[in-house]
């Protein structure tokens, strides 16, 4: 399905980095940032799941299940985008997330694990989404958001987590 990139007035303004970093005008496009980026988080070895680059920061567990979480979050509105929801979405305290996210009691590798079946979740969900459905809007966090970005939200924020891990973590 082609997918147009989103207009600026479909999303607040705080979310365009991300849709700028998903490359794409297709739902199968942004599918293979997908499968990139699963193969690049399953790619980081179990004994770096605690590191963190500096005091005060996520560990690579804590970061990944940020990821998870944020795109759970964000399926979950295109979810109630596509079944028409009239309801305004609560935001959401991604600090708040993190530290009850529990990361330090799970291993890298059953993050990862959750990641890719999310992605792949996340994916059929994206498939079932008609041209009109990716139109639609709803309101979370207190502004109007569309289907069609939401979609390049949910890829383009793996993304900015995945350089944040190669810049910062010196993940490669």
């Amino acid at each position: 399905m082609i997918l147009k990139r989103p207009d600026n007035n479909e999303y607040n303004q705080f979310y365009d980095h991300y849709v700028q970093l998903a490359h794409g005008n297709s739902l199968n496009e942004l599918f293979e940032l997908g499968n990139n980026l699963v193969h690049f988080y399953n790619s980081i070895p179990e004994e770096l799941g605690t590191y963190q680059y500096a005091a005060n920061k996520w560990s690579i567990k804590q970061l990944l299940q940020h990821v998870v979480d944020t795109e759970r979050i964000f399926a979950f509105r295109l979810l109630c985008i596509f079944r028409g929801e009239q309801q305004a979405l609560p935001g959401f305290d991604e600090n708040l997330y993190a530290d009850s996210g529990n990361a330090e009691h799970r291993t890298l590798q059953e993050i990862q694990d959750e990641f890719a079946s999310l992605r792949h979740s996340t994916n059929q969900l994206l498939k079932s989404g008609t041209n009109e459905d990716f139109s639609k809007f709803v309101i979370a966090s207190g502004h109007k958001i569309t289907g069609r970005a939401l979609s390049f939200i949910i890829f383009g924020h793996a993304i900015h987590h995945k350089n944040i891990l190669q810049e910062r973590y010196g993940i490669k």
